[in-house]
């Protein structure tokens, strides 16, 4: 492989020091690809699951086990916790006590994402029952996607009893308090990513970079020439408005729109 194909290869990822300029709540993470200078075909467009995940040498190819940890309850004591691939749904249940568990939540915003990335690369957590059945406690959307999709779904599974209030709170803490990333945010995002992925073709003989770098992230060029120019407002402008607004439920949510 050519230096200049493996430079834009690994730009395209954005790898991992643009990840940790973004925030992004757990959802919206799985759109980011972790893996860099891996050549592999995407799953989007009728590949199979990335290569770095077939071939991992963390994963136990008999028990689909990654080893074991701890996970931090909301009472602050540790439990042990072990990740694992779930291929087999049938035994999969969501938790009652999660938010969205008897609705039916919208995920075309996360299919695609999940498709890119041939999984969630975030875990979902979850409890094994008596009788070996999972019970997904946050995360519902993510397995919904994966599931849908037709891929393994990554959990971190808690291996020891944990109290229904307990469980209760880590599926209220994932879905509640979250401050999404504002319009600034997103730009500022992309901006970084947009000056990586240019250095990384100009070698290559693309001709409209915006457009090639809108497709990598599945929007339309109209829209990422917006968060572009966004991106070019000075910080002490933009940190003079009001960004942030609650809503009727007493959630803050952001007050610009890509369009206002």
């Amino acid at each position: 492989m050519s230096h200049a194909k493996k430079s834009a290869q690994d730009l395209l990822g954005l790898g991992r020091k643009v990840l940790e300029r973004k925030v992004r709540n757990l959802d919206e993470l799985a759109d980011l690809d972790m893996t860099v200078g891996v050549e592999y075909p995407n799953p989007a467009n009728g590949g199979n699951t990335p290569t770095e995940l077939q071939k991992s040498t963390l994963l136990d190819a008999a028990t689909k086990k990654t080893g074991a940890g701890k996970t931090r309850l909301p009472n602050g004591t540790f439990v042990r916790s072990e990740s694992r691939l779930i291929e087999n749904f049938e035994n999969v249940t969501i938790f009652s006590g999660n938010p969205r568990a008897k609705g039916n939540p919208d995920i075309t915003d996360l299919r695609p994402k999940i498709a890119m990335t041939g999984g969630n690369i975030i875990p979902v957590i979850a409890r094994e029952l008596p009788g070996g059945k999972i019970e997904v406690i946050a995360g519902s959307r993510r397995y919904r996607a994966v599931k849908e999709e037709g891929f393994a779904l990554l959990a971190d599974i808690i291996l020891e009893p944990i109290s229904e209030d307990q469980a209760l709170k880590i599926a209220a803490l994932e879905n509640q308090g979250r401050l999404d990333p504002d319009v600034f945010e997103d730009a500022n995002f992309y901006k970084i990513g947009y000056d990586l992925f240019c250095m990384g073709i100009s070698s290559s003989g693309i001709t409209n970079a915006v457009e090639a770098f809108a497709h990598h992230w599945d929007m339309s060029y109209m829209n990422m020439s917006r968060y572009l120019k966004v991106s070019s407002i000075p910080e002490w402008l933009y940190s003079l408005c009001a960004r942030y607004e609650t809503d009727v439920t007493g959630a803050l949510k952001g007050k610009w729109s890509l369009r206002k």
